[in-house]
């Protein structure tokens, strides 16, 4: 065996060791790719079938509906708070409050009351630990002017009712 034999065997392992983790490397992203999308999806379709069911709801007046939503599993909690008074009403610190409500968490949901004081239009957030993401899904009131639903694996469910302008959520 003559030793450019063996630089040349060197070189085909080399060779393969690079094929092998750019085929890796790829596969990898491709997998992390396909669930990044799976799960915008599910996000996508959770907000269109609350703003379905909300816009189906809001003018029936005394109409009850059960709503359950499928969320992601990597979300600790929904929460909705109520927008309905637009950015033209708020509460100021002589009536005891300066975001949403008497009872609302301000150190435990920072990012909502932010968005509720920027007027954003958002009344609905999916919590997971110190992330938060809003989305607005239409003319919804809520009780109190705000609640947390801790998600429930399969489906967590909420309850609907017309208020002839508004539908009102609250837990079932």
């Amino acid at each position: 065996m003559k030793q450019g034999q063996i630089q040349g065997q060197v070189f085909v392992y080399i060779l393969a060791l690079i094929i092998f983790s750019a085929v890796l490397l790829y596969g990898y992203k491709a997998v992390k790719q396909f669930g990044d999308q799976s799960e915008q999806l599910l996000i996508t379709q959770l907000t269109n079938n609350i703003q379905t069911q909300v816009e189906k709801i809001d003018s029936q007046y005394g109409s009850v509906d059960r709503l359950p939503v499928e969320v992601p599993e990597r979300f600790d909690k929904i929460c909705f708070i109520d927008t309905r008074e637009g950015c033209m009403y708020r509460p100021t610190q002589e009536r005891g409050f300066d975001c949403i409500g008497n009872d609302f968490p301000v150190e435990e949901y920072p990012f909502i009351c932010d968005a509720w004081k920027d007027c954003t239009g958002e009344n609905m957030f999916l919590v997971q630990g110190n992330s938060v993401v809003g989305y607005n899904i239409g003319n919804l009131q809520v009780k109190g002017g705000f609640f947390c639903s801790n998600v429930k694996i399969p489906k967590t469910e909420f309850r609907l009712k017309g208020t002839g302008e508004y539908a009102e959520i609250s837990p079932w």
